[in-house]
């Protein structure tokens, strides 16, 4: 079964699903987001006040090696 009929199948089963269905399955679903993250609210935020800070600046950068060290540095406290 290719991707494209999972889905199909999948809609399916959303769309016949009962309300107590349902909310079962948004649940499986925010857990299934928490989990592909493995950062914290937090970090997140700061990462992304970060990002908005460095692309709305118009100093220079820094380099991806030293930005791939900081954020290995990060996950390992």
């Amino acid at each position: 079964m290719g991707f494209a009929e999972k889905k199909v199948e999948l809609f399916q089963i959303v769309a016949e699903a009962d309300e107590e269905t349902t909310g079962e399955l948004i649940e499986f679903a925010e857990q299934l987001k928490g989990e592909q993250s493995g950062f914290s609210k937090e970090e997140l935020e700061k990462f992304h006040a970060t990002r908005q800070k460095c692309l709305s600046s118009s100093e220079k950068t820094i380099l991806l090696e030293d930005a791939h060290a900081y954020i290995r540095s990060l996950k390992q406290k």
